[in-house]
């Protein structure tokens, strides 16, 4: 997690999460809750986005049929299992 001059690789979702972490410092689990953290944001992203396709339609069916498309087609459930910065920026957007 930590770079040859003691930096974190993943400052900026760090400092996205650390709020949410900080009872995990200095444990073995700070990885893995930042790694939850990420995958319910991700989960919030994609409610963020159904929430948009309500606007379009009144039937739920597509609403739920394009939301798992986007978020099992595209790379978003990847993103949300790593320490990219994509799925916060996706939920900032989407909630925007």
């Amino acid at each position: 997690m930590f770079t040859s001059t003691g930096l974190s690789r993943f400052r900026p979702v760090i400092l996205l999460v650390a709020p949410f972490v900080f009872p995990f410092r200095y444990t073995a689990l700070l990885q893995s809750a930042a790694v939850v953290c990420t995958g319910l944001v991700t989960s919030l992203a994609m409610l963020a986005f159904a929430a948009l396709l309500r606007c379009c339609t009144g039937d739920t069916r597509p609403i739920y049929l394009v939301t798992a498309l986007t978020a099992f087609g595209a790379p978003v459930w990847h993103y949300g299992r790593t320490f990219y910065s994509e799925p916060y920026l996706m939920t900032l957007l989407g909630g925007s």
